[in-house]
This record gives structure tokens, C-alpha cells and sequence, in this order.
């Protein structure tokens, strides 16, 4: 039995259909409090839409992974246990909740893989919890240090339930982390994390850059290493690194109708920024931090090859993969 958690979200969508497309036919995946397959449904029209019937073969099972005792049910029988669920949000004033569902949630996932003698777990983490700096290629050996430029709250959460998650493995469960850079792939149009219809409607870029990967191959790498005999270490999922005016160069290749980007000045930024301030006393919440404002004109780097010296894996290139979002 392989349980997927955050079964309708980008990750863990693309994941179930990477293991439906693989032959997978035991497939049990939670929701928290509605079941809403319309990423999924459009994932497969997208990719292969005779393969829209295998969608009919999940079990979806309500499942809160801070309820602990729903959690239980859920993962009776589970062999292989894909841990996507989780929340984002780059506000430090979501500070609690982002704790309460990643660490507090991770922590009872891992609780009750061991009590349940899970296999193997894979644990989707993000590459906010390595300190990139200008200059030097972010690589699974650098240094997790949370540095200003990290959306720390967020950061922070991630890199505490990954430890949960390190807790587990010295308690003998078999565990995989990945690293994913910034995930595109069909569903990131009207992503809460990254919209990129609203990303387009702006004739603005910064000066920054980072790492990208293709959602597809995030999801292949995580059944890979799953079905591999790997185990207990981490990989950093990216394809290639891009900056902000290259990513968009791009979508405006398979997307000539977008708007032309003009570059934003630092000062520009920063008085926007002011402006956000200002605002938020008001009640609007707060979109551009100064954290924010120094992620999106930082260059960050990061070095995604770990995983195709281990397995028979390649990236997709990332223009390929815009060229399938309806924009």
C-alpha cells in the first residue's frame, strides 16, 4: 500500500500521477478537509487523457495529519509513505500555524510510520532551509543555516520538521528528503506559492535569480528513490538556475502575448516595500517584507546532480515545461 499525503496539492498531484502512469494499483491518498481532484483531472487531460481512468483507482481517505487518531486509520497497512502535505506561507506572521502543520504534523506522520513499520518514507522538505549565497552553488553538503534572506518563519517550520523526520531515521525508519528548488509544472498558474498568471500580469522583474525544476521531475525522482535502495539521505531536486528576467524571456517565448518586463530598481523596491508597511497597518497583509525584498534581488545557485549520479534520472528542460502552461 503507498499512502500519499497532500494528495491535491501541485507536488503530491504530480506524484499521483507519476504512480498511477508507473502501475501503482494500491494507492490511498489524504485530504484534509475537502476532496478537490480538479488539479489532478487537469494534470492528466495535460499530459496523457487516456490515462484520465486510472484516477478511479485512488483511495481518498479524509485524514487531518494533526488528528492524530484519524491519522492512524488513514495509515493502517501503508507500506511506502509519500509526505507532501504541508503549508507555505512567507509571512512570519503565520509563524504558529506554519509550526503546528509542519513540525507538530511531520512529527506525528513519523510517530505513526514507526508504530505502523512503514518501509520507507519520503519527506518533500524545500531548498529555503540552505543558506544560499551570491557566489557559491548551494550542494546537499552546504551548511542549513537560516539566514535574513530565507523567508525565516517558513524556513524555520520546514527545517525543524525535516528533523523530525532525521529523528525517525535514528529510530529505524527509512526515510528519503528532497530538496525541490522552484516547482513549475502544470497547476502553478494560480498557485497560492507562485502564481504565475498574477506574475505575468506585472511589467515588473528584480534583479534576482534561483534555482527551478519541473514538477514532473520532482515526482519521478521521488518514486525512484523510493523504489531504489537508497535511503536515509537527502537531494536537492533543481534543473537549472535562472534569473527572474531569464524565467520570463522564456514564457514569453511559447507565450508572445504577455506583457514586456521592465527591470525594478532597488529603490523602487524598497519604497514599495514602505508602501506595504504602510498598508498593513491597516489590515492588508504584508506581501513585500524586507526579507522579500532582499530574496528578489539575491542570486541564488543551486546544484541539482546528486540524484543523476545516483539513479538513471534526467532534468527537464524548463522551457519545455512552460510551454504547457495555459496562461
Amino acid at each position: 500500500m503507498i499512502v500519499v499525503t497532500g494528495g491535491t496539492g501541485l507536488v503530491g498531484a504530480h506524484l499521483l500521477y507519476e504512480l498511477l502512469c508507473a502501475g501503482a494499483t494500491t494507492i490511498r491518498a489524504l485530504y484534509r478537509k475537502s476532496k478537490n481532484t480538479s488539479l489532478l483531472e487537469k494534470i492528466f487531460q495535460t499530459y496523457n487523457p487516456n490515462a484520465l481512468p486510472l484516477i478511479q483507482k485512488i483511495e481518498w481517505v479524509q485524514a487531518d495529519i494533526l488528528d492524530v487518531p484519524a491519522l492512524e486509520r488513514a495509515l493502517q497497512g501503508v507500506d511506502f509513505l509519500y509526505h507532501c502535505a504541508g503549508m507555505v506561507s512567507f509571512d512570519d506572521s503565520d509563524a504558529q500555524l506554519l509550526y503546528q502543520n509542519n513540525v507538530e504534523g511531520t512529527a506525528n506522520i513519523v510517530n505513526i510510520a514507526l508504530y505502523r513499520g512503514v518501509k520507507k518514507l519520503c519527506y518533500v522538505s524545500t531548498i529555503a532551509t540552505f543558506s544560499a549565497k551570491e557566489g557559491t552553488e548551494v550542494t546537499e553538503q552546504t551548511p542549513q543555516e537560516l539566514s535574513v534572506a530565507n523567508d525565516k518563519a517558513y524556513a524555520l517550520s520546514k527545517y525543524s520538521a525535516e528533523m523530525e523526520v532525521w529523528r525517525g531515521v535514528q529510530e529505524g525508519l527509512p526515510a528519503i528528503v528532497v530538496y525541490p528548488s522552484v516547482v513549475v509544472g502544470v497547476g502553478v498558474e494560480q498557485h497560492s506559492a507562485m502564481n504565475i498568471q498574477k506574475l505575468c500580469r506585472s511589467r515588473y522583474i528584480t534583479q534576482g535569480g534561483t534555482g527551478f525544476v519541473a514538477a514532473q521531475d520532482v515526482a519521478h525522482a521521488m518514486r525512484l528513490l523510493m523504489e531504489s535502495f537508497v535511503e536515509n539521505q537527502g537531494f536537492i531536486l533543481s534543473g537549472e538556475n535562472l534569473s527572474y528576467q531569464q524565467f520570463f524571456e522564456y514564457l514569453s517565448e511559447s507565450h508572445p502575448k504577455l506583457p514586456k518586463k521592465k527591470m525594478l530598481s532597488t529603490n523602487a523596491l524598497r519604497w514599495l516595500s514602505c508602501a506595504d508597511a504602510f498598508l498593513s497597518f491597516f489590515g492588508k497583509k504584508r506581501q513585500l517584507s524586507p526579507k522579500m525584498v532582499q530574496t528578489l534581488q539575491s542570486v541564488s545557485s543551486y546544484n541539482g546532480e546528486k540524484i543523476t549520479h545516483t539513479l538513471p534520472f534526467t532534468y527537464t528542460p524548463i522551457q519545455e515545461v512552460l510551454k504547457r502552461l495555459v496562461l
